[in-house]
């Protein structure tokens, strides 16, 4: 029984007991034994006190099965599908910021663009007004 633990809880003098083989967690088998407990206390009441030992085994051990196949799913654990839930979301957010600083880089990218053209633009213009005025002064030359 090294790679199994036994969890139990003891109430009226009934013991509601189980055994798991995985020593780390505690929160799933105790939920399970709350609920046989409940379930158990729901279905028999005060019978259970004065009942044989093994005597509702049959009828309760349905329940039992059926909650054993619940509590060793996936749906069980709440607080690890929370968790779960929680890294996806922290992925998609990591992986959001990663694309507004790669947006971020390439608007970088656009604005030194944008101001180089400006400054080409600039340039052009200056080099255009000197060329009219040059021409302007060819023309003049010509008719006199």
């Amino acid at each position: 029984y090294d790679a199994h633990v036994f969890h139990y809880i003891v109430e009226n003098h009934i013991i509601y007991m189980c055994m798991c083989d995985d020593m780390d967690k505690r929160r799933i088998p105790f939920g399970f034994l709350d609920d046989i407990k409940g379930r158990f206390k729901a279905t028999y009441g005060e019978r259970a006190q004065t009942a044989i030992a093994f005597a509702m085994s049959e009828d309760f051990g349905r329940t039992m099965h059926k909650q054993m196949d619940f509590y060793n799913g996936a749906g069980a654990d709440s607080f690890s599908q929370v968790n779960t839930k929680l890294d996806d979301v922290k992925n998609i957010m990591v992986q959001n910021i990663e694309q507004v600083l790669e947006r971020g880089e390439k608007l970088d990218l656009l604005v030194d663009k944008t101001e180089k053209l400006q400054s080409q633009a600039f340039q052009f213009e200056q080099s255009s007004k000197e060329l009219k005025i040059a021409m302007f002064w060819r023309r003049v030359k010509m008719y006199l």
